[in-house]
């Protein structure tokens, strides 16, 4: 038996009648009043009242690696630790002044007390030998000139006797020429070596009480760093020496 459509259509329209107030009640509870403003729909999926408590996002500074602390060191605060960087300009600071004593040794070989006591002893030494050079040395002329008036008179036998007896007193002269030279040589050595003795001793203790790094010779001196300043101690050291009791 096939179904009225009359009947069907009546039906639905009774239903459609029946559902129109419920339509509209639904659509009074969603829909705001008319006078309100509607605020934009939120893209999160968080409720405003969450999002109102969550505080906002705060930008992530990046982290620094420390070395480790020390056993049993207690932690730093951050405000209390200083960055790498401020250490650089304590590595480029310019290495200390080195002061050192520059002397003349000639000037003092020739003002210091010593020194002139030292080349009095060799002056009186060498005076003295050479007195005796001196008076050989005139005697050798005396009998040269006596042999060279005889000359006319003198056989060849007896000049040669005679340039042979001659010849012997000039090799006598010469060894002891040799043997002043000898005499001479021990003594300036001794001299000098207690002369460079005593200007060490009295420079160590001059540079100790000048606070100074070493004391050298002017002709030692060829080149010094930007990091040492030469200074001149002759004078110092000669008013040192001067006034010290120590004798050569």
């Amino acid at each position: 038996m096939k179904p009225s459509f009359t009947k069907s259509f009546t039906i639905i329209s009774v239903a459609a009648l029946l559902l129109q107030p419920m339509v509209a009640l639904a659509d009074e509870q969603v829909q705001p009043p008319a006078t309100a403003t509607m605020a934009p729909a939120s893209t999160s999926p968080v409720p405003p009242a969450v999002a109102a408590e969550t505080p906002a996002a705060q930008p992530v500074e990046p982290v620094v690696s420390q070395p480790p602390a020390a056993v049993g060191a207690p932690a730093l605060p951050d405000q209390a630790r200083k960055p790498d960087t401020q250490l650089v300009p304590a590595l480029q600071l310019s290495p200390p002044i080195t002061r050192i004593g520059v002397i003349d040794l000639s000037r003092i070989d020739r003002e210091s007390k010593q020194g002139k006591a030292a080349q009095a002893k060799v002056k009186a030494k060498k005076d003295k030998l050479q007195a005796q050079l001196t008076a050989r040395q005139k005697q050798l002329e005396k009998q040269k000139a006596e042999i060279e008036s005889q000359l006319p008179t003198l056989s060849p036998a007896e000049r040669a006797k005679k340039a042979k007896e001659f010849e012997k007193k000039v090799d006598s002269y010469r060894n002891l020429l040799e043997k002043a030279e000898k005499d001479m040589k021990p003594l300036v050595e001794e001299l000098s070596r207690t002369l460079s003795r005593t200007i060490k001793e009295t420079a160590a203790a001059y540079a100790t009480a000048n606070g100074l790094a070493a004391i050298i010779s002017s002709r030692e001196l060829v080149y010094v760093g930007s990091s040492v300043f030469p200074e001149d101690v002759t004078d110092g050291l000669l008013q040192q020496l001067n006034s010290s009791e120590t004798k050569p």
